[in-house]
């Protein structure tokens, strides 16, 4: 049943990334238009580093019970976790870049342009904003597991399981809950170095406002090319790099999971 529950909520994070990505030619276009050349680029080593990983080998830790041997099984489950780990960095890279952008130049035509990607991918506040989310997302899996093993103990079931799962969740929570404090303060004194807090209450009162007016979206087709919407030359080298060096690995570990799969699974199977 957990990993069933496990499933849905991954479900829920796949499903809202593509509508935050709808959103941003929906929602803040013009946003869109003017900063595309850098955040272009993050966004699809997301996809190449992260999503396409934990893809593959989600298939495996969901529908791999009974087809592969535990072992396997176990490193399908830390590959996903480390997939995720490495969509936060680009995901929260991007966002940061918006609260501190840096490494970037604006030209004639209004648009952004990449100078430096260490300057943008490691922006001020990225560090601060990558380690207090990841510490908050082990933090809160940390006390789910320990729910869940109370929750055995209390109906004596599993016991033995139960008291690792639960000893394993307050051993993290010891370390990680107090780790979380200190990064959280970090956060706030490099937030009111760069963003004032009253400006920042501005720029939440500006995004909703933003939002209001969004509600009424303009699709005007023909009035765009292809050329219009590519990125800069800078840009599209980059990806052309990271296409060019994990498109490869992608295709090998997706031929794999096939492979793995082959002969196993059945139209008619279920959990």
């Amino acid at each position: 049943m957990w990993i069933k529950i496990f499933a849905v909520c991954f479900g829920m994070g796949v499903v809202s990334g593509v509508v935050m990505s709808y959103q941003f030619g929906t929602n803040w276009s013009v946003f869109s238009d003017k900063i595309g050349n850098v955040i272009g680029p993050l966004l699809g080593y997301e996809v190449l580093t992260a999503f396409f990983l934990e893809a593959s080998f989600l298939g495996i830790m969901l529908f791999g019970w009974g087809r592969v041997s535990k072992k396997m099984h176990f490193v399908a489950t830390i590959i996903v976790a480390v997939g995720t780990v490495i969509s936060a960095f680009w995901i929260l890279s991007a966002n940061s870049w918006m609260q501190t952008p840096q490494g970037f130049e604006i030209r004639e035509d209004g648009l952004y342009y990449p100078t430096s990607w260490l300057e943008i991918i490691f922006n001020p506040s990225f560090p601060y904003r990558f380690f207090h989310m990841v510490t908050a997302a082990y933090l809160t899996t940390a006390f789910v597991v320990a729910g869940v093993a109370a929750y055995y103990l209390y109906r004596k079931i599993h016991v033995q399981h139960a008291k690792i799962m639960f000893a394993m969740a307050m051993l993290i929570a010891v370390f990680v809950a107090p780790l979380q404090l200190l990064i959280g303060h970090e956060h706030g004194a490099n937030t009111l170095e760069y963003q004032p807090f009253l400006y920042t209450i501005l720029i939440f009162l500006l995004g909703y406002l933003g939002l209001a007016i969004s509600l009424y979206p303009w699709l005007v087709p023909f009035e765009m090319t292809i050329w219009d919407a590519a990125a800069v030359s800078t840009s599209q080298s980059l990806l052309l790099v990271g296409t060019v060096i994990f498109l490869p690995i992608i295709l090998a570990y997706t031929a794999y999971t096939y492979y793995v799969f082959w002969g196993k699974a059945r139209a008619n199977d279920t959990y």
